[in-house]
């Protein structure tokens, strides 16, 4: 349901827009008020016809309605905090989900076939706005793709 698609179930067509794209921009006639995530790449460093470091994009956001965490909000202020994440009387629904985010792939130093991963920088985290509905904020990485291995691939 994450990435969206069409079910049928009990005879009954579901279809489902989806939270996770591969683009960073949701249709301006959206109406559910939801939070979506957009994993986005780029290349910065081509050396002898070989990707060596890439930018990785994390962009999370939600409805303008949906940011305000509170005691009577689904997830609430508490379970939050039970979860271990930082959550004051208030919380904020994107923030609370970068650190999420960051925790996870800060705590992988690399990942198989992409090689390291590292926090961008500058311009870590900037705030998005992929249109008048909804607030954003996006997480840059640097991956750092070399193989000092040379030609040693499978062996």
């Amino acid at each position: 349901m994450l990435l969206g698609g069409r079910w049928v179930y009990d005879g009954v067509v579901y279809e489902e827009q989806g939270q996770v794209f591969d683009y960073n921009f949701v249709s301006d006639i959206t109406d559910d008020e939801k939070t979506f995530v957009f994993v986005e790449t780029d290349i910065d460093t081509v050396d002898r016809n070989m990707f060596m470091d890439f930018n990785l994009y994390v962009c999370i956001f939600t409805s303008k309605n949906l940011v305000r965490l509170t005691d009577s909000t689904s997830p609430s202020v508490k379970q939050v905090r039970d979860m271990g994440y930082f959550a004051d009387v208030y919380a904020n629904r994107v923030d609370v989900l970068c650190d999420i985010t960051d925790r996870i792939l800060n705590g992988e130093k690399t990942f198989p076939g992409i090689g390291s991963l590292m926090p961008a920088p500058r311009k870590h985290v900037t705030i998005y706005c992929p249109n008048s509905k909804y607030y954003s904020k996006c997480l840059r990485y640097r991956i750092s793709n070399y193989n000092d291995g040379g030609g040693m691939c499978g062996n």
